[in-house]
């Protein structure tokens, strides 16, 4: 289960790196979603850290809520739009995003599932 979280951790890592970078790179001058995507990578530090110093059940449930938050967001952005911000298509960074959104998601969900079974009464 350790492997799974370091998974989930270094997803984490990486989505939130390219919330990061997106941030930087224009998305603080929109309303709302550039403050939420700098709030994407400050937490997913947190999340990260957390994951790694505990064996809880918190964390993993918390980083998923992120994780998925952040995929769902990014989908609602390119059709319905998202706090009246709506945009077309999918670049290098929105790839990524979802990739390593779909891996914490995965590997996070198995060490949450795991963690359960081994300590579900027998």
């Amino acid at each position: 289960m350790l492997l799974l979280r370091r998974v989930g951790a270094a997803a984490l890592l990486i989505q939130g790196g390219v919330h990061l970078q997106q941030y930087l790179d224009g998305f603080s001058a929109i309303s709302v979603i550039g403050p939420l995507f700098l709030l994407n990578a400050v937490s997913s530090v947190g999340l990260a850290v957390w994951l790694l110093k505990s064996d809880a059940v918190a964390p993993l449930g918390a980083s998923i809520a992120l994780l998925a938050g952040s995929l769902v967001s990014l989908f609602l952005a390119r059709t319905t739009g998202l706090f009246g911000y709506v945009s077309a298509g999918y670049g290098v960074s929105e790839v990524l995003a979802i990739i390593f959104e779909s891996i914490g998601v995965v590997s996070l969900g198995i060490a949450a599932v795991t963690r359960h079974r081994s300590r579900a009464p027998a």
